[in-house]
């Protein structure tokens, strides 16, 4: 008899105390997207691809590779990939996974076998495989593998996970300008 009397009082206590929560998200003026000054965007087919060593679940990545004019709170990047799907032209989209990392160079280190050390800043997709189109990138300036600074070099790895012959569109959005430079050696 004890166990009939609470469902019903903790179930009413568990939505009386999640109102506030949800009233309060909904006119929160933070949840608006933020729009950044300025766009990049890198179109690359895939015989012009920058191919990388490093792998997406045994699965061969591109790259490309860009700098920031000046130091951001944060950046938003996103991968498309488009490839002919018939003799007619038919354009076709296909899920794009992506990477993106801060790039240290760590020849001043003496290290022969180590010339560049890749620090993940974010990804697009979970360990389920779901993922989004875009991601935005937050600068956490107390850590400086994580901080977004001009001084840096960027990486965005990708794949499709498939083998047709797309062609690429990385999109970096910042408040500065973003200039899509070559490898580093």
């Amino acid at each position: 008899m004890t166990r009939t009397h609470l469902a019903p009082v903790s179930a009413a206590l568990m939505i009386i105390c999640a109102l506030p929560a949800l009233f309060a998200s909904g006119c929160t003026p933070n949840l608006r997207e933020k729009s950044y000054r300025n766009t990049a965007v890198l179109t690359v087919p895939l015989e012009k691809a920058v191919r990388t060593n490093d792998r997406i679940d045994r699965y061969t990545t591109f790259a490309a590779y860009f700098r920031l004019a000046k130091d951001v709170q944060s950046v938003k990047v996103g991968v498309t990939a488009e490839y002919v799907a018939d003799i007619m032209g038919t354009k076709k989209k296909r899920t794009s996974y992506f990477i993106v990392e801060k790039v240290t160079d760590m020849s001043r280190f003496k290290n022969r076998n180590l010339t560049h050390l890749h620090t993940e800043l974010g990804r697009n997709f979970n360990s389920d495989w779901n993922r989004d189109t875009e991601i935005t990138l937050v600068s956490i300036k107390s850590e400086p593998f994580r901080n977004l600074d001009s001084g840096s070099l960027y990486r965005v790895r990708y794949t499709t996970f498939a083998e047709e012959n797309f062609t690429f569109t990385v999109t970096v959005m910042a408040d500065c300008a973003v200039t899509f430079v070559e490898e580093p050696r």
